[in-house]
């Protein structure tokens, strides 16, 4: 471009909208709790306010989680009721439900059931607005979401082959054909699969002799990072596998499956730079584009929007400060005109 010629575009050109949560406590993890989109539900009618699409969950150490609404508004607060320090959180991937699931330093998993409705005013509360002679104000003011949550069961970790109870180093929920798991990692590159009910369905070994870094799940397609190497599991066989992408060499820290294509994933290295991998059937793996060294630093988190992927990195932990790259998807696997 020519010197000194100004930006043809700014971040503000893209940003739809957002909001600030300060919190007065530190925040350990936060996820993003899907909920049924809006557009595809059934016409709101008279008086009637859209749900969000989504909830910010904000978990600390100590188990209290916070969840917020796209706007800022905290919706609730609960505690997840763990006796020992919170190490992992996971959300539900799905719509049928909604679920927040948390983990602690002792491997105790506890499962929690979120509602999410419209806030309507009950019998008497309107007969008390009714009568009142106070001055009265809009019921549209305020928070219109009435989120409530529920514990629904707790889960003790089973002993690992070695007749130790293994930490848990990653989570995650997934389903295939129906059926609802929930995926654990642990040291070693062991994976465990527990039913929706608690029962252990299978133990799996990554091959790979360190923690099982994360889990990435998508419509049934679930990743894993282990030890600087991805792969996925197969919840249909309960085994791993591996890849291998030719020409590739670095340590993958993050790896997840693109919202638009299964048959791509994104990955970070420890580099900085994000690589985006073509994987036919989840094994034959090429390099499909790689964004340029230094897009984001490590440590850095991955995560999918469509026509996006989202870089975030903690490069200056400690310091408060962390950098979001939005990088843009559409010309990826196209070729140069």
């Amino acid at each position: 471009g020519r010197e000194g010629a100004a930006p043809a575009a700014s971040y503000a050109d893209f940003v739809v909208s957002k909001a600030v949560v300060p919190q007065e406590d530190e925040i350990a993890t936060i996820k993003f709790l899907p909920l049924r989109n809006p557009r595809t539900a059934s016409p709101a009618g008279t008086g009637q306010i859209s749900l969000p699409s989504t909830l910010l969950v904000a978990a600390r150490t100590d188990g209290t989680i916070r969840l917020f609404t796209p706007v800022g508004e905290l919706a609730t607060t609960f505690s997840a009721g763990h006796e020992h320090p919170l190490s992992q959180v996971a959300v539900s991937p799905l719509h049928d439900e909604y679920v927040i699931v948390t983990a602690d330093v002792r491997s105790i998993v506890r499962i929690h059931k979120v509602s999410v409705r419209q806030r309507r005013m009950s019998k008497e509360e309107k007969q008390v607005r009714k009568s009142s002679n106070d001055d009265k104000f809009s019921v549209h003011l305020g928070s219109q979401v009435n989120v409530t949550t529920q514990f629904n069961r707790q889960i003790k970790m089973p002993n690992g082959t070695d007749g130790r109870r293994w930490p848990v180093s990653a989570l995650a929920m997934a389903s295939q054909q129906g059926t609802k798991y929930f995926i654990v990692g642990h040291p070693g590159g062991n994976i465990t699969v527990i039913t929706r009910n608690g029962t252990l369905h299978a133990r799996i070994n990554t091959g790979v002799d360190a923690a099982v870094d994360s889990f990435s799940v998508h419509l049934g397609t679930v990743v894993f990072a282990c030890g600087g190497v991805w792969g996925f599991v197969d919840l249909e066989t309960m085994d791993a596998r591996l890849m291998e992408c030719p020409n590739f060499e670095g340590r993958i820290v993050s790896a997840l499956v693109d919202a638009q294509k299964q048959d791509r994933v994104v990955a970070a290295d420890d580099g900085g730079a994000i690589w985006v991998f073509n994987v036919q059937n989840k094994r034959q793996c090429k390099i499909e584009h790689r964004f340029p060294l230094g897009t984001a630093r490590h440590p850095v988190e991955v995560a999918s929007v469509r026509g996006f992927t989202l870089a975030l990195d903690h490069s200056e932990r400690g310091a408060g400060v962390a950098t979001l790259s939005a990088l843009n998807m559409s010309h990826v696997g196209k070729k140069k005109q």
